[in-house]
């Protein structure tokens, strides 16, 4: 199974605040075969001072069958590092680095213009 996108910070908070757009593009990716990316650092970032709905929502999205859970390998320190120079934030590298790499296609964001020069799908 391929990974289709991958969800940022932005995204992941929408999903656990209730956005119906995240919660269509995940059925769609599910209906494709295709997964979707958490990367741990969005959703370390997006569980930060969260209250316990969110946490709850969190956790159902962490368990979604189609799910893939992207922790930052060790090997990826430098790459990574350029990219938080580049888009900003460590959370925002760790969701461009598989599509620089071709895991995936696109970063679902609500933040398009943090990631210039990748293929957004906006919500």
């Amino acid at each position: 199974m391929s990974i289709r996108a991958i969800l940022d910070t932005s995204a992941i908070r929408a999903y656990a605040a209730g956005s119906i757009a995240v919660g269509e593009l995940i059925g769609e990716f599910s209906d494709e075969g295709a997964q979707f990316g958490l990367p741990v650092l969005c959703l370390i970032e997006a569980a930060a001072g969260a209250d316990p709905r969110t946490l709850a929502m969190l956790n159902l999205l962490t368990h979604h069958t189609d799910a893939a859970l992207l922790p930052l390998a060790t090997d990826q320190w430098q790459q990574a590092a350029t990219a938080s120079s580049l888009y900003g934030t460590t959370a925002r590298a760790s969701a461009v680095l598989p599509i620089i790499d071709g895991s995936a296609d696109y970063v679902v964001t609500a933040e398009p213009d943090a990631y210039p020069g990748i293929d957004t799908i906006v919500i």
